[in-house]
């Protein structure tokens, strides 16, 4: 299990983290702002997640109701 730091937000001063427990398949969302004590997590239901690995899809969100296309990082 690890967490993905993309740097704090310019106009927030936000880290955006992703926490990937891949053994379990499971992914999080996360927003961090200096002076928390931890990262806040977002709910599962205000997103959408798809993940592929290897070229193929590895996890789909409970919610995830895309007919085609995404967002890819």
């Amino acid at each position: 299990m690890f967490d993905k730091f993309y740097g704090a937000h310019p106009d927030t001063k936000t880290d955006f983290i992703i926490r990937i427990d891949a053994e379990n398949r499971k992914y999080e969302l996360a927003l961090y702002r200096y002076g928390l004590k931890e990262p806040q997590v977002i709910l599962e239901d205000v997103y959408q997640l798809l993940v592929f690995k290897n070229k193929f899809e590895d996890y789909r969100s409970d919610n995830y109701n895309q007919e085609r296309g995404a967002w890819v990082w």
